[in-house]
């Protein structure tokens, strides 16, 4: 009997620690996915949380600008950005759903692209595609204007 309820214990240990580890709305980890910070911010601008949404982009972002942007940068870009953001969401009736369509890796492992379908409250649905590159061994959302 004691043997099930140590294997128990471990089991929902285990499903403990798989369930914190993608709640897409922390700061930067090493083991994240572009799908897994892609999924993050969608299910932030979900919850209405913009704000966190934006800051979510501005921490997982490769742009440097972002990366470097003072706290009262950060607070004005992330206070002007969530107000668009909120306006475009109630627009649409909110976002419904998220799905990730693909996440595609390059063959060298340094460039990623991920492909989701944004499901609004309004019944019109959306295509995203997110270019993610390496940066310090962790993926990072690639802004750069091409």
């Amino acid at each position: 009997m004691k043997k099930v309820s140590v294997v128990l214990l471990f089991v929902a240990a285990a499903m403990c620690l798989s369930l914190t580890s993608c709640d897409g709305g922390g700061s930067v980890s090493g083991g994240k996915s572009p799908s897994d910070i892609e999924m993050g911010m969608w299910k932030l601008v979900q919850k209405g949380n913009y704000q966190k949404a934006i800051n979510y982009w501005m921490e997982n972002s490769a742009d440097e600008d972002a990366q470097g942007a003072s706290k009262d940068q950060i607070k004005a870009m992330s206070s002007m950005f969530s107000e668009k953001m909120k306006q475009s969401m109630d627009e649409k009736g909110g976002l419904k759903d998220v799905k990730i369509e693909s996440e595609t890796i390059s063959e060298d492992g340094m460039t990623a692209r991920v492909e989701v379908l944004l499901i609004y409250g309004d019944g019109t649905t959306e295509e995203q595609t997110s270019e993610y590159i390496k940066v310090d061994s962790k993926w990072k959302m690639n802004n750069s204007m091409k």
